[in-house]
């Protein structure tokens, strides 16, 4: 089994990610050598931060980045920006999240700033603002989306999980202790379980027809700083196991039935390179 795995370095991140490179990635034969193709700001990114990456179902590859939401076709990029004299622009142009749901509406996290929805012109926005009673003015930063059954579930890094109901096209709030405030990344798996990963390295299985939630918790040396206890990522092979990438203690495999982790990629003492695991992809080909 061959998982293709994101570390710090395919994204060089200095002080909060300075310096990104965006690489496309196309194998041919599963034996083949794989060709890269390097896109920067001379063929028309707007900016060299790139927080996430996307792929819709009509093949647009969507970049949240630091100037702007842009958009890749294969030849060029259209960049959206937060524009002064538009009414429904973006908010702003620091773009933290982008997701692509089921019919490829784009749905962006600009940081602070709550919720966008490209509408159907394809050129304009609506805005959600997620409110809370400590955030009254809704300018929360989004992290991670997930989608499952009528809703689109949405982690945020200060005020915990919400969730966009397709049906009343509403956002609210899932308050619940046991999350915490901060989610980092989400999971649906083939059960309709939501995974989550929280910056205090917590596991979380919830399932939102019963509420019950079961925590897992990394098995983290008190000598870790907070930081690096983070979860970026969670996925599931089609072996059904689960993995586990974390800001600075590198990868974990969880088995759910043993209720153990074992940790599988780490160099001790070396958090700030390559124990980071931005991302896990399990392919098509079951890789």
């Amino acid at each position: 089994m061959c998982l293709f795995i994101t570390l710090s370095y395919s994204v060089i991140r200095m002080n909060q990610l300075k310096l990104f490179i965006f690489l496309t990635f196309i194998v041919q034969t599963a034996h083949s050598q794989p060709v890269f193709e390097h896109l920067t700001t001379a063929d028309g990114l707007s900016q060299s931060t790139v927080w996430e990456i996307v792929q819709d179902k009509k093949g647009f590859i969507w970049m949240a980045t630091s100037d702007g939401l842009n958009r890749y076709d294969g030849y060029s990029f259209k960049v959206f920006r937060h524009e002064p004299e538009q009414k429904n622009s973006l908010p702003i142009s620091n773009i933290a999240a982008v997701y692509a749901d089921r019919n490829s509406t784009i749905w962006v996290g600009p940081r602070n700033n709550g919720l966008c929805r490209l509408r159907a012109d394809g050129q304009t926005f609506d805005r959600f603002p997620l409110k809370t009673k400590e955030e009254p003015d809704g300018k929360v930063s989004i992290s991670c989306f997930a989608e499952r059954n009528n809703r689109l579930w949405i982690g945020t890094s200060e005020q915990g999980l919400f969730y966009y109901d397709y049906a009343t096209q509403k956002v609210n709030q899932w308050e619940d202790t046991r999350i915490g405030k901060s989610v980092t990344s989400l999971l649906v798996d083939e059960r309709g379980v939501l995974w989550m990963g929280t910056n205090e390295g917590n596991l979380l299985s919830f399932v939102p027809e019963t509420g019950v939630i079961s925590v897992y918790n990394l098995p983290f040396s008190e000598l870790v700083s907070a930081r690096h206890r983070q979860i970026n990522v969670i996925t599931k092979d089609n072996q059904g196991r689960f993995w586990v990438g974390t800001n600075g203690l590198g990868l974990f495999q969880f088995d759910l039935r043993q209720r153990i982790f074992f940790h599988e990629l780490i160099k001790p003492g070396v958090y700030e390179t390559v124990n980071i695991v931005f991302d896990v992809l399990n392919d098509k080909a079951g890789n």
